[in-house]
C-alpha cells in the first residue's frame, strides 16, 4: 500500500468520525429545538388553542445530505395530548366548541384560513416524507409549523412562536454545535 492510499484511507476515516460527531450533535440540539418551539408556543399566555392542531403541527428534522434521518414531533412531548378535532377551515358559519376546546374552554371562532380539514400531527409526518432542504449542505436542520393557518397565526397574533423560535436557534445553534467556545 502506498503513502498515498494510507493518507486517503487515514483522511476517509477522520471524516468519517468527524461526520458521525456532528449527526450526534445536530441530532441533540434538533431535540432541544422541538422541545423549546413547545415551551414557546405553550408559554405565551396571549395564545389559544382551539383545537390543539398547531402545537400538534411542529416538527424538526435533520436532513443529510438532502435525506431525511429523523423528524423530532411536538406530539411526542408529553406536555402536548392530542388534537381534539381535525384543523378548522374557512366557513360563514362559526365553529362552536359546545363541550370544552383544547385548553379546557368554551369557545366559539369563526374560521378564515382554507385547511385540508385533517389533523396537524398528520401534517407534520407529510412533512417529513415529503421536503427536501433545495441547498447542497451536508447537514440541514429544518424546523417547520405545518399547519395551513401557523403563518396567520403568527404574523396576525404573533402566538404561533415561530420567530421567537427563530431568534433562539440562531442563539443557540453556534454554542450548542461547539462552533463557538471561551478558548
Amino acid at each position: 500500500m502506498g503513502n498515498r492510499t494510507v493518507l486517503n484511507r487515514a483522511f476517509n476515516d477522520f471524516e468519517k468520525q468527524i461526520r458521525e460527531k456532528v449527526r450526534a450533535r445536530l441530532l441533540e440540539w434538533c431535540a432541544e429545538l422541538v422541545k423549546k418551539a413547545v415551551d414557546f408556543r405553550l408559554g405565551d399566555y396571549t395564545a389559544h388553542n382551539f383545537t390543539g392542531n398547531l402545537l400538534n403541527s411542529i416538527v424538526v428534522v435533520l436532513y443529510e445530505n438532502r435525506k431525511p434521518v429523523q423528524a423530532f414531533y411536538s406530539s411526542e412531548d408529553g406536555r402536548v395530548k392530542s388534537a381534539i378535532m381535525r384543523k378548522m377551515t374557512a366557513r360563514k358559519k362559526p365553529y362552536v366548541f359546545s363541550q370544552l376546546d383544547y385548553e379546557g374552554r368554551p369557545s366559539t371562532y369563526t374560521a378564515t384560513i382554507e385547511t385540508n380539514k385533517g389533523f396537524g400531527v398528520n401534517d407534520a409526518r407529510n412533512f417529513f416524507n415529503e421536503f427536501r432542504p433545495t441547498g447542497n449542505n451536508s447537514f440541514d436542520v429544518v424546523v417547520a409549523y405545518t399547519v395551513e393557518y401557523a403563518d396567520f397565526v403568527e404574523t396576525q397574533r404573533g402566538t404561533a412562536g415561530f420567530l421567537i423560535e427563530k431568534s433562539y436557534a440562531k442563539q443557540s445553534g453556534m454554542t450548542f454545535m461547539e462552533l463557538v467556545s471561551a478558548t
